[in-house]
């Protein structure tokens, strides 16, 4: 595989989390960075743009609790709309 350096910035939290991921798990850096690309790409190609949601989703404690706390089984609308997908 032919392969270049390029120079990109990204966020301290993202640093701080390649870097530990990669002291445990002992993968490169420059590979996880590569496998996240590929993923990244396929999923660009290959999910439908109507399914993808750009923007990052904030909630609040108590609506996360709302959330996480709801029915696990999707409803009877839920399964109308994906059953054609």
């Amino acid at each position: 595989m032919n392969t270049i350096s390029f120079y990109t910035q990204i966020t301290s939290k993202n640093k701080q989390t390649l870097d530990l991921y990669s002291q445990i798990t002992g993968v490169k850096k420059n590979f996880i960075i590569n496998k996240a690309l590929e993923m990244f790409f396929n999923t660009q190609l290959n999910i439908p743009k109507e399914f993808m949601i750009e923007e990052s989703i904030y909630v609040d404690e108590n609506e996360f609790e709302r959330i996480k706390n709801m029915d696990k089984e999707p409803n009877q609308n839920l399964k109308e709309l994906l059953k054609n997908v």
